[in-house]
């Protein structure tokens, strides 16, 4: 996973009224999600698996995992899912959550010195990018 290994900073994001409205956020929590500027960190845990970092202003996470395993993942809106991660090419990997309120695919995919993060759920689409943090 050396392509994603490493800290990351946020930059931009498209479209996430959209997903968040698809959950129904309260006023308060639409708004620090809507701010958020969260840092991810990944972390190689041998060949098959991985460990993720997320700090915010909403919330500190981390989460490790097995490629292919399910798994029980406390989401950002403090929910619990079960989660799977796939692991896609050295520079991506695919998390598929399911929720009662449907699923989210998440992608995570380094595109030359930016990683991009698009979320999917129904049909609505967010795309976050970040930078590689110094």
């Amino acid at each position: 996973m050396s392509g994603l290994t490493g800290t990351w900073e946020s930059d931009e994001v498209h479209g996430l009224e959209s997903i968040v409205d698809h959950f129904g956020v309260d006023c308060e929590m639409r708004k620090l999600l809507l701010t958020a500027n969260p840092t991810y960190t990944y972390t190689p845990l041998g060949d098959d698996g991985m460990k993720i970092r997320v700090d915010s202003e909403i919330r500190n996470a981390e989460v490790s995992f097995k490629f292919g395993e399910e798994i029980d993942e406390k989401t950002v809106l403090g929910r619990v899912c079960k989660s799977m991660y796939r692991k896609i090419s050295n520079n991506e990997i695919v998390n598929t959550q399911r929720h009662p309120e449907g699923i989210i695919e998440i992608d995570h995919k380094v595109d030359g010195n930016k990683l991009v993060m698009t979320v999917c759920v129904a049909d609505k689409k967010c795309c976050r990018t970040f930078h590689r943090k110094q």
